[in-house]
């Protein structure tokens, strides 16, 4: 069988003008046309030409802005309400208003600075976690927790859950057992985020999981 011509796909190069006195009515689609006088390249979709390199963009003034952005600012306070401000705290300056309680900044009125203080909360004893189904609270969700570690001191291995009951196929993490109860090698996990409830599960004997968590005073 022979090969047959479906299609002939067209390359032109002319003048934009010259683009657009074409006769389409024949072009075939995917024919292509540089302009030489512009230097972009277009392509015929079977109804229309539409760009396909070497596309530029005018910008007219005042409608469109490309990368940094300025203010036409021709008498102060003026145009657009912009008004230079000079605001000097503390060997702190800045040319904008910055204002509090609806008053500027000054050294009688300060940006008041808070200090956000926390505190160390040890649990008064470890928690005791077995084989009870759907596993027993080690710590309590508490939103004003900043931190909380979690060791493993007794010689069972212990399964954790984050937010949810643990078991031997839902669970988050787990504590390895220590070497001796209390021997201080058992496994240990330590969050600055979580904030929510944390249970335990073992699979055989109970062990004993001590709780650091640091909160906000």
């Amino acid at each position: 069988m022979a090969a047959i011509l479906v299609t002939v796909i067209q390359k032109w190069v002319g003048t934009a003008a010259e683009r657009v006195a074409l006769t389409t009515t024949n072009i075939t689609a995917g024919s292509t046309f540089e302009e030489s006088n512009t230097g972009l390249k277009y392509k015929w979709s079977g109804s229309a030409w539409f760009v396909t390199s070497g596309e530029t963009t005018t910008l007219t003034a005042s409608t469109a802005l490309i990368g940094k952005v300025g203010i036409d600012q021709t008498t102060d306070g003026t145009t657009n309400k912009v008004q230079s401000r000079n605001t000097t705290h503390a060997n702190f300056q800045t040319n904008s208003t910055m204002q509090v309680n609806d008053t500027d900044v000054s050294n009688t009125n300060p940006v008041p600075i808070i200090e956000r203080k926390s505190a160390v909360v040890p649990a008064a004893s470890p928690a005791t976690v077995n084989t009870t189904s759907g596993g027993t609270v080690i710590a309590a969700a508490n939103t004003n927790r900043l931190s909380i570690t979690l060791q493993n001191n007794g010689t069972e291995p212990c399964i954790v859950r984050l937010g949810g009951d643990p078991s031997i196929i839902a669970y988050n993490l787990v504590l390895p057992a220590d070497a001796l109860a209390r021997k201080g090698e058992g496994g240990s996990w330590t969050s600055n985020k979580y904030t929510g409830a944390i249970k335990g599960l073992t699979e055989a004997n109970s062990t004993a999981i001590s709780v650091i968590e640091e909160v906000i005073a």
